[in-house]
């Protein structure tokens, strides 16, 4: 009688686990929802940036020059909330000093961006021109 009993909670045991293997591989564990917002400056300007369009609002704030040149240096928010992003997203920036104010619309799709982001990590890169650009990552 005991060790049909330790074989029936051996049994139970292997069951969970595999139980909680499947679950992990449909949910996935990489980023377990998380979505990674990284800003990079590859201009020689460091600049103050403001965004308008994605919910809620991961404006970089103060995003030096050379700024994602490394994995390390790049100014990065990470949210474990969906994010909603509108047809047209409007970044504006100044010099780190408020002066020189512009601003340039993108549009998602053209970036193939979902309107809801729930994990995965979107880079707004700021050209050595001065143009803006995202790279979408799931």
């Amino acid at each position: 009688m005991q060790e049909s009993i330790s074989k029936m909670t051996k049994r139970n045991s292997l069951l969970k686990t595999g139980i909680f293997l499947l679950l992990l591989s449909l949910v996935g564990c990489g980023d377990m929802g998380w979505t990674n917002i990284q800003w990079e400056n590859r201009n020689n300007e460091t600049i103050r940036v403001y965004v308008k369009g994605i919910i809620p609002n991961p404006s970089g704030g103060v995003v030096p020059s050379g700024a994602g040149a490394d994995d390390l240096s790049r100014v990065a928010l990470n949210f474990d909330d969906p994010i909603n992003i509108a047809d047209t997203i409007t970044i504006e920036w100044t010099t780190k000093d408020g002066k020189n104010k512009r601003s340039q619309e993108l549009k998602r799709n053209d970036f193939n961006i979902p309107a809801k982001v729930s994990c995965g990590k979107l880079r707004f890169i700021y050209s050595a021109e001065g143009k803006w650009s995202i790279k979408y990552k799931k």
